[in-house]
């Protein structure tokens, strides 16, 4: 089957597609470091405490910071809400 124009034609919103697919891991490969600022809790460890100790984060450029330590939930929720730090837990009765 010869190309013609017109198949050409038909298959460019094809190929540009997937070609726009591969954009975004350019970009992700050139985004900016990204810090996350968060309350720790005393004698325990959190999710993103232990995936940032495994290096899951390292390669992604997302840094933590711990900017202090919450003394319960409702604490940590109150630091969410007013924009102190990006990252929150608390136990589902300080949530209700």
């Amino acid at each position: 089957m010869p190309i013609t124009r017109r198949s050409l034609l038909a298959g460019a919103p094809f190929a540009a597609g997937i070609i726009a697919t591969g954009l975004p891991r350019f970009a992700v490969a050139q985004a900016a470091p990204v810090t996350l600022r968060y309350l720790a809790s005393r004698g325990s460890i959190s999710p993103h405490e232990l995936a940032d100790a495994l290096g899951y984060f390292k390669d992604v450029g997302v840094k933590l910071e711990n900017v202090g330590y919450s003394s319960g939930g409702p604490e940590s929720l109150f630091a969410l809400a007013s924009g102190s730090v990006d990252l929150g837990s608390a136990a589902t009765a300080a949530v209700i």
